[in-house]
C-alpha cells in the first residue's frame, strides 16, 4: 500500500513538473527524442527543457529568443558526457535538428516582422 502511495506521488510530481509538449510544437519529435536520455543526466535535460520553453515564449525577440535557444543546446549537449558512447552520435543529431528548427521558427518570425537576425546552426545546415 505504501509502495502505491510513493509511486502515486512521484508520477504525480512528474505530471506536474515535467515537461510539457504541446501539439503544436513543431520541435516535439526532437525534445521527446532528446528526452530518452534524460535520465543519463535529468538536471541538464529538464535546464535544457526551460530554455527551450523561454526560447518558445520570447519568439518576437529574435535576439532574446536565439539566446535561449542556444542555451538549451548547450544544456542538452552538455548530457553527451552522462550518456553512453554508442548513443552519442543519435543525442547530438536531434539536438542538431532541434537547433536548426529552432533557428528556423526565428528566422521565419524575424523576417515577418522585418527583423535582421544571423543564423548558426541553419546557416551550416545546407550545402551550397
Amino acid at each position: 500500500m505504501l509502495l502505491l502511495l510513493l509511486l502515486s506521488l512521484v508520477l504525480l510530481v512528474a505530471f506536474l513538473y515535467g515537461p510539457r509538449f504541446t501539439e503544436n510544437d513543431t520541435l516535439v519529435e526532437h525534445k521527446r527524442e532528446i528526452q530518452k536520455y534524460s535520465g543519463f543526466q535529468p538536471g541538464l535535460f529538464r535546464e535544457s527543457m526551460n530554455f527551450m520553453e523561454l526560447f518558445q515564449r520570447n519568439l518576437n525577440n529574435p535576439e532574446a529568443s536565439a539566446q535561449y535557444l542556444y542555451d538549451a543546446v548547450n544544456c542538452a549537449e552538455s548530457m553527451k558526457m552522462y550518456v553512453p558512447p554508442e548513443h552519442q552520435d543519435d543525442l547530438h543529431e536531434h539536438i542538431k535538428k532541434m537547433a536548426i528548427e529552432g533557428e528556423h521558427l526565428i528566422l521565419e518570425r524575424a523576417l515577418s516582422k522585418g527583423i535582421f537576425f544571423r543564423t548558426s546552426y541553419l546557416k551550416d545546415s545546407y550545402d551550397f
